[in-house]
């Protein structure tokens, strides 16, 4: 299984993506997932959470991850382009192939 995220839906896969407990409470096996594509994910910042409940990336970065991640953002995105980065440094820190 490949979890793809498009804008801000790109959020949505990196926590699927980072966090096995997301999929588990449904019954998906965190070993199924073999990647994550974030196509000018928003929100995707390691250290910046997005809502009141949901915890900073940084505490789900930890292994285990999704084993491969890949990152498109638009050119001219500044701003998506540092979020991408900073999460694609934390996911290779971690043992993520990016």
């Amino acid at each position: 299984m490949v979890l793809v995220g498009v804008g801000l839906s790109g959020r949505d896969a990196a926590v699927f993506g980072t966090d096995p407990h997301w999929l588990q409470q449904e019954g998906v096996d965190f070993a199924s997932l073999r990647g994550v594509v974030i196509l000018n994910g928003d929100q995707i910042d390691p250290g910046a959470a997005s809502g009141d409940d949901d915890p900073a990336f940084s505490e789900a970065i930890a292994a285990p991850n999704a084993p491969r991640f890949l990152f498109h953002s638009v050119k001219g995105d500044a701003q998506r382009s540092a979020q991408a980065t900073k999460l694609a440094d934390a996911l290779r820190d971690a043992g993520a192939l990016v």
